[in-house]
């Protein structure tokens, strides 16, 4: 009978494991389908920011942040040093943020048009610099200061994503004025 139970529990943990897996690397789950279809890619015609770099840096930094946001969830799972609460604050925090980054992602690229040639409507360089501000500001004022009151190493990790998103809203602002000189 204790074989049985043994077995049921064991069961459970990798259930549990898989879960706890996937969501700790939802951002790239839910980030990943929006950036691989071509509706991201930019163009030539694109209008581009004045910082922009070539386009394979971002194929190169965004798996590395992704990877970072996944183990900073992972490491939260499964510390023991960490409060409960702070890792309900911070699980909660890490779904509000890829859920933002999503939003940004189908934002800025051309999923409203049929002809992927065509470009993005003018809302669009409004609402996508709109959403990347908002993360910013979630990043430096929210994110950083619990991660930073919970486990300063996660802190450290969290870091490199921080300055990255302020980039890209320097990057989308930048953008935005070109459409507005136009």
């Amino acid at each position: 009978m204790n074989k049985i139970i043994k077995k049921a529990s064991d069961i459970r943990n990798i259930k549990n494991t898989g879960i706890i897996i996937f969501i700790s690397f939802l951002h790239f789950f839910v980030s990943a389908p929006f950036s691989l279809i071509p509706a991201t890619h930019i163009n030539n015609d694109d209008i581009k920011a004045f910082w922009q770099p070539p386009g394979m840096v971002f194929g190169i930094v965004w798996p590395i942040l992704y990877a970072l946001l996944g183990i900073i969830s992972l490491y939260c799972f499964y510390s023991k040093n960490i409060s409960i609460k702070c890792k309900n604050k911070i699980i909660i925090s890490s779904i509000i943020e890829a859920v933002a980054q999503a939003f940004w992602l189908i934002s800025f690229g051309r999923y409203f048009n049929l002809d992927i040639n065509f470009g993005r409507y003018g809302c669009q360089y409004y609402i996508s610099c709109f959403i990347i501000f908002i993360l910013m500001i979630y990043a430096w004022s929210i994110r950083l200061p619990l991660l930073k009151k919970c486990n300063f190493k996660l802190h450290l990790l969290y870091l490199p994503y921080a300055i990255w998103i302020t980039f890209a809203f320097i990057l989308n602002a930048q953008i935005l004025y070109i459409y507005l000189k136009m």
